[in-house]
């Protein structure tokens, strides 16, 4: 996942053919000789439509070629795996240690807001970490992509026809933009952001969540973590297909979530602050609890 200390490194990083990722080069010479399943790994590679019979897939890559930017790749393939490896063996060679990444907590999670929020979060950490501290590992030719990589039988058309709002995954958005900002806000008003708990360990608070994919039947576990002490977001990750950059639509509407509920209640984890005092015999706790997190499951925030 993308962190501040990405910056080190001088200039975007970018994701090419010839970095090592499985099925992204094909001789495209002989394009005929290569099955379906390799012609649309070729396409998948550089997020480009998939669908089609054979004949239609070759078409769409010889045009991808004729571009001149055939040989670039997206740098969300796979869930963003292959631009995680390339950008640590850059920090690697620039003589910077690569943090681990932050493993949540197995046990002791509660139903949101279980614990005391961050003093310092407020929306203005999120608004940095989706938006501004990825501006140099950003490609930017992924900007002049949004819509040249269309697909032309008009799949996309026929999306925009509907009316209806697609998922940020299956779009050419890209991570540190404000449509992931936009898109988190429509999560939360759409009342698609369910089950949210919370953690406290030393000086990180733990969130994760269940995030309702707009356009499908399908839920993307999301989960983030924020500093005790400065409310700084520290980490984001998501079971969606732009996971490896940490800065989805859906991690979005996470810290929105927690951002809103800060506004209109404040930052105390009020509901497990007043059962204890109710119920101060530890007898009662699981109990009151399990009514607690039968409610929680229940209600909802909206922006």
């Amino acid at each position: 996942m993308f962190r501040l200390y990405e910056m080190e490194i001088s200039g975007p990083i970018q994701l090419f053919e010839n970095d090592g990722v499985p099925g992204s080069k094909l001789d495209t010479r002989i394009l005929q000789r290569y099955t379906t399943t390799q012609l649309r790994r070729w396409l998948e590679c550089r997020k480009l439509p998939t669908k089609g019979n054979k004949d239609c897939l070759i078409a769409r890559i010889s045009n991808k070629v004729k571009t001149g930017r055939g040989h670039i790749l997206d740098i969300g393939v796979d869930g963003g795996k292959w631009l995680e490896i390339k950008r640590n063996k850059l920090l690697q060679q620039s003589g910077t240690n690569v943090p681990k990444k932050e493993t949540l907590p197995i046990t002791g999670w509660r139903p949101f807001p279980g614990f005391k929020i961050p003093t310092m979060f407020n929306e203005g950490h999120i608004y940095h970490w989706i938006v501004e501290s990825v501006p140099r590992v950003l490609p930017t030719f992924l900007r002049d992509l949004q819509t040249d990589d269309i697909d032309v039988e008009g799949e996309s058309q026929q999306q925009e026809n509907s009316g209806q709002e697609s998922d940020q995954e299956d779009e050419p958005h890209y991570a540190g933009s404000r449509e992931m900002f936009r898109r988190g806000r429509l999560y939360i008003t759409s009342r698609f952001v369910l089950n949210v708990r919370d953690k406290v360990v030393g000086d990180k608070y733990y969130l994760k969540a269940e995030v309702r994919a707009s356009m499908k039947m399908e839920v993307r576990y999301v989960s983030a973590t924020i500093s005790n002490k400065s409310g700084s977001v520290l980490d984001g990750s998501c079971t969606c297909k732009q996971r490896g950059m940490g800065r989805c639509s859906h991690v979005a509407a996470l810290l929105l979530y927690v951002s809103k509920w800060t506004e209109d209640h404040g930052h105390s984890g009020m509901y497990l602050d007043v059962f204890s005092a109710m119920f101060p015999f530890q007898g009662c706790h699981k109990i009151v609890l399990y009514f607690y997190t039968t409610l929680r499951s229940h209600s909802t925030i909206t922006c």
